[in-house]
């Protein structure tokens, strides 16, 4: 495994979220940081710059822990519009990308409120299984 050196873009009050976090000369495991070209203008460090947000899971790789298997990746659900779901058939290139199950479809999908202190947006998305159960999802 080769040792990279990554420039990490941090904004508002991620900063103050993130500020006890990092150290020099540590090593940490960053999950579903975006990656991006740096901006043109400045004289870029590194080919890539990781933008860290609320989202973004950080920890540290500390000696004691160095033999422990890595996390798995973040699963990537494909989604095919409801008006081409007839066209689907199990084990069938549509897209560039394989569909072998169909986890949920979506029932309904609510408008984008403004909630809490903060105005955080979010809408409620209902789902339905393959056994008919629906589920009420906040994003």
């Amino acid at each position: 495994m080769q040792e990279e050196q990554v420039a990490a873009v941090l904004y508002r009050e991620d900063i103050e979220k993130y500020a006890d976090n990092f150290t020099p000369f540590s090593t940490y495991l960053i999950s579903t940081a975006k990656v991006r070209v740096p901006l043109p203008y400045g004289v870029p460090i590194n080919r890539f710059e990781w933008v860290i947000d609320k989202f973004t899971v950080v920890e540290e790789v500390k000696d004691a822990n160095i033999q422990d298997p890595p996390l798995p990746p973040p699963t990537r659900l494909n989604t095919v519009p409801f008006a081409y779901l007839h066209e689907q058939q199990r084990s069938t290139e549509f897209d560039n990308h394989y569909f072998t199950h169909i986890i949920a479809i979506v029932v309904n999908c609510g408008s984008i409120k403004y909630v809490g202190a903060n105005n955080s947006k979010c809408r409620e998305i209902t789902i339905m299984d393959t056994n008919m159960r629906p589920t009420i999802l906040t994003l």
